[in-house]
């Protein structure tokens, strides 16, 4: 299985990795062949060595020995997620699917999904363009207008085979649909022009859109915590250099030279 997933990120890359599994469960109950699962995954352009792929298929041929069981492929193939990490897959898809349907809308997808922690919004990227550009991920499915939950939780397997910690990929999915805490929101919408905008960011910072997790500047912080009285014999004022001036040196060494 690693060695399949391993060619579908080298041909498809890793955020299409979901398409394996959207392709098999797709198949007719005629076409759950192994040849038949063969010919779709080549389909999208994904080649597997023979020996390869008769190991991998080994594993999923029915008991009569021509039917291929793609429900049983698709729980191996979401398997190769370490529990770990599955655990945090597995609070994206409660959040985006909390009743348990199996299927996430990409309404539902374009209104959790929050880059207001994206990297490239730090650096003045448009919101929106990110938030369109994590759809078109998923453009294949499109027609559905929608995708299940298992093509989701693929979609995270191709994540995480090309994230090395596993604390970078729970940051991924936590801040991805703000896990952690509510999710944020820009200012409101200025009516400047889409151009005058671009060339505001690029004449000043100050004309640019704050993000919301740096309004605070760094001045402000403390300037409503509660003043706290304490005895003034604990206090520790110049412990460290009252006897300093005291203190003589030892000589001309390398330290003072």
């Amino acid at each position: 299985m690693e060695a399949l997933i391993a060619k579908a990120i080298e041909r498809l890359g890793k955020k299409k990795l979901w398409l394996v599994v959207h392709t098999l469960r797709r198949l007719n109950a005629a076409d759950c062949t192994v040849a038949g699962a063969r010919e779709a995954l080549r389909g999208i352009r994904l080649y597997v060595d023979d020996d390869k792929f008769s190991e991998v298929a080994a594993q999923f041929v029915g008991k009569d020995g021509a039917t291929f069981d793609v429900a049983a492929f698709v729980r191996a193939f979401l398997a190769t997620l370490p529990p770990r990490r599955q655990y945090a897959v597995s609070l994206v898809v409660r959040k985006l699917d909390p009743e348990s349907i199996g299927f996430v809308r990409f309404d539902t997808l374009r209104e959790m999904y929050d880059v207001m922690r994206h990297p490239l919004v730090l650096k003045r990227r448009d919101p929106s363009e990110l938030v369109d550009e994590f759809i078109a991920d998923f453009e294949e499915a499109h027609g559905e207008d929608g995708i299940t939950t298992e093509e989701l939780f693929a979609y995270y397997v191709g994540i995480s085979h090309t994230t090395l910690c596993d604390e970078d990929f729970e940051l991924r999915c936590i801040r991805s649909f703000s896990l952690d805490r509510p999710r944020a929101q820009l200012d409101a919408e200025s009516p400047t022009p889409r151009a005058g905008k671009l060339r505001s960011r690029t004449l000043s910072d100050k004309n640019a859109a704050k993000h919301p997790l740096y309004e605070t500047t760094s001045m402000g912080y403390g300037k409503d915590c509660e003043k706290v009285k304490y005895d003034s014999k604990f206090s520790l004022n110049h412990c460290f250099t009252k006897y300093a001036p005291m203190q003589r040196g030892g000589g001309a060494t390398s330290m003072n030279m």
